[in-house]
């Protein structure tokens, strides 16, 4: 006879192992925000993505993704839905967003963000990519005067007066640089890009000066440039080769409006125009130098060109 108990004791534990064995969900919630006042299309769509960034040679494995679009200014909420059976106990789990606009990447995190054990509430901070990031670099290399600290691995030293610093401006306005090579005054017009920088010949005045060695380096470094990196407060330019020719930091010290910038211009415009006149003569001045005597030229304006 059969044991009709046996056989329903049977059948309930089957069922609760095939309920047990039933795939279940899990969800990993939080926000998504960017700090830049950029107001997005209606039409970006946010993205965010569970993956296992454990192995760094190959590409990471997504475990999870959802997207929505995002018609409202920031922060977002999000729950992505995933399901624990993916999950490798060796595996490092990260969280990736991202936003697009007719399928090109607008937002992006830069920074790694734990997808589990985190001790406060996910918060992804997003930053800009692709041509945002250019503006970016040109605003900040166009936005503060630099001085220079180095140049050709030889350190500049620093002048006793902020005034005197010897450094560079650009005015984004009329695409014109000037500055300050220690005694003479130069000025030149310059094309930047996301990381390359170059400038046009380079106009200066010519006093002669006890550190004309140190000048002519500088103004020779210039006319070289063709990459450039901003790092914090700090600028370095690079030549064709990618050797950094040049070393600056912001003039903290100085805040040059694109007024200051022209009126350097207008005032090296002057000296050339002075120069061609040459009607009026030049008391010698005699600068002693220890053992040595310079008599200085009436001032005039020398272009510098590459070499």
């Amino acid at each position: 006879m059969f044991n009709w108990k046996l056989i329903a004791l049977c059948c309930v534990l089957l069922g609760i192992t095939a309920c047990s064995s039933a795939p279940k969900s899990s969800i990993i919630s939080g926000t998504v925000t960017y700090h830049e006042r950029i107001a997005l299309p209606e039409n970006a769509v946010l993205s965010i993505k569970l993956e296992d960034t454990a192995k760094q040679d190959v590409a990471a494995f997504s475990v999870a993704e959802k997207s929505m679009t995002v018609n409202t200014a920031p922060p977002w909420n999000f729950e992505l839905s995933y399901s624990p059976k993916k999950l490798d106990k060796k595996g490092h789990y990260t969280l990736r967003a991202s936003i697009k606009v007719d399928g090109k990447i607008r937002f992006i995190n830069t920074t790694s963000t734990p997808a589990f054990d985190n001790k406060e509430a996910i918060n992804i901070v997003l930053s800009p990519a692709g041509q945002q990031i250019e503006i970016d670099n040109q605003t900040m290399l166009q936005a503060h005067p630099w001085v220079l600290t180095e140049v050709n691995k030889i350190v500049v030293e620093p002048a006793a007066a902020a005034d005197k610093a010897v450094g560079i401006s650009f005015n984004q306005k009329s695409k014109r640089a000037a500055g300050f090579a220690g005694c003479n005054q130069f000025s030149g017009g310059y094309e930047v890009t996301e990381s390359t920088l170059t400038f046009a010949p380079l106009i200066s005045t010519q006093m002669a000066c006890l550190n004309g060695d140190d000048e002519f380096n500088y103004l020779q470094a210039l006319s070289h440039v063709e990459t450039y990196k901003i790092n914090g407060s700090s600028l370095t330019m690079s030549n064709k080769l990618e050797q950094v020719i040049l070393r600056f930091k912001v003039n903290k010290s100085i805040q040059l409006s694109n007024e200051t910038i022209k009126e350097t211009n207008k005032a090296t415009e002057t000296m050339l125009d002075k120069s061609k006149a040459d009607t009026n003569k030049q008391d010698d001045i005699t600068v002693n130098n220890k053992n040595s005597e310079i008599k200085p030229e009436k001032p005039k304006l020398i272009t510098i060109n590459k070499q």
